[in-house]
Parts: structure tokens; sequence; C-alpha cells
């Protein structure tokens, strides 16, 4: 009987922890700088073999474990069952959402104690096909079962390939009055980390509001808009007050 081969050549690792290592004071600096809020859009954040595997395992929209949004503020696919999650994208979710991941994440924010969820409440993978939206909105800070957590960061890595900026579709945020975009990211192969609360751990107060606005000319064959993390796609940004 042959054994199955292993999903990746080097799988040790799915985060290239190594790679990255030597750029986190830079990219503390240049998270700190940007506005609206702290954040910082990370280019070809996986080793290509492993973004590979975990866009051509994207779910198609006409897979039915996803959920449908579709209201005046969205029109978009989610999917938080973590046992429903293809193999690739499971281990890329389970290495990001991991202990490992986290204290990097905090070495990288300097936001001390962030905490991995394994529920993906608010997360997960998410997409959306032509004429998707997500409407400006202010993402809800507090953990809807667990009390004491707070969202301290979200997550989101896209995995599009061959993206159009025509196609739009691009994350937009804006400033706390809404009086205009501070920050626009065309939705290809990174990671954005926006902060979504600058204050104490028990004050969500000022954050930024973002939006994606609707994708139009895309092919549907492209399955546009795919992405994964937290918030509004695994989350990995909490903090519990004690």
């Amino acid at each position: 009987m042959c054994a199955s081969a292993p999903l990746f050549e080097n799988p040790v690792s799915i985060f290239p922890y190594a790679r990255w290592a030597r750029h986190v004071s830079a990219l503390t600096r240049r998270y700190r700088e940007n506005a609206p809020i702290p954040h910082v859009l990370l280019k070809d954040f996986l080793d290509d073999e492993t973004a590979r595997h975990a866009m051509q395992e994207f779910p198609t929209p006409s897979t039915q474990a996803w959920t449908h949004y579709e209201h005046q503020n969205e029109n978009k696919l989610g999917m938080t069952e973590r046992g429903v999650f293809p193999p690739s994208l499971g281990l890329v979710v389970d290495e990001l959402n991991s202990p490992a991941f986290a204290d990097w994440l905090s070495d990288l924010t300097g936001i001390g104690g962030l905490l991995p969820d394994s529920a993906l409440e608010g997360a997960g993978l998410h997409q959306s096909v032509r004429g998707g939206f997500l409407n400006v909105h202010t993402d809800f800070s507090h953990h809807h079962y667990r009390k004491n957590w707070r969202r301290r960061i979200n997550l989101i890595l896209y995995l599009n390939d061959g993206w159009r900026e025509e196609w739009r579709g691009a994350i937009e945020l804006w400033d706390n009055q809404m009086r205009h975009c501070a920050a626009k990211y065309p939705p290809f192969f990174r990671l954005l980390a926006p902060r979504t609360s600058p204050g104490k751990v028990s004050r969500c107060t000022t954050t930024a509001r973002r939006t994606a606005r609707e994708l139009r000319f895309a092919p549907p064959t492209i399955a546009p808009g795919r992405a994964m993390g937290s918030g509004n796609q695994p989350s990995f940004g909490w903090t519990s007050r004690r």
C-alpha cells in the first residue's frame, strides 16, 4: 500500500517564519506609521507553493458549505466551519491561528497577549463574485461568546492570481469621520493586517472604517474576491481582559 504524498514538499512550517524574521523591525515601523490606523501590507506573505495549493483548493461559489450574505450592506459568501475547509486551506488556517503565529504578530504590532480563536468567530473563508460588495463599516470589537475578549487586529489574506485593478474589489480604509478613503489595496496575492483598536484593551474606541468596493467586469470563472483571515474574513487578533 503506497503512502499518500504530502500536501507540501516542506511541511515543517506553513508560514515562513525564518524568511520574515529579518524584516520584523522594518514592518513594525511601517505598521505604526501607516494611516488612517496602524496597518501593514505583506506581499508574497506565504511561500509560492503554499499559496498556490491554497488558491487551487479554494471552494467554488457553488459549494454548498457557503453561507450567503446578501442585503443592503453586503453581497458575499462566508464559510467559518473549520471541518469543511479543503486540506491545504485548513493547514494554512491552523498555522495562522496558532500560538506561534500569534506571538509573531504580537512582535510585529506591539500588541501583547494576542490570542488565536479556534472558533473562527467572524472569520474563516470569504468570497465575492461579480457584483459582490461590502459597504463601509466598523468591525465588531467584542467576541460574541468569550465576553472578556476584545478584537485587536484583523488579518486578511488574499488568494487572487491574475487580478486586474479595473475589476475593482479593493479594500479601502476610511478615516473615522468617513470623509475620505485614506488607504486602498487591490486584492492581489498578499496579506493585510489592520489594527482595530489603537486604545486600551478595554476601550475599542477610535477605529477606521473599511469597505470592499463592488466587483465589476471580473470573469465569473476566476472566482474573484477570495479572502481568508480575521474580522471580515481565521480570527487571530484577540486579547483577553482579565
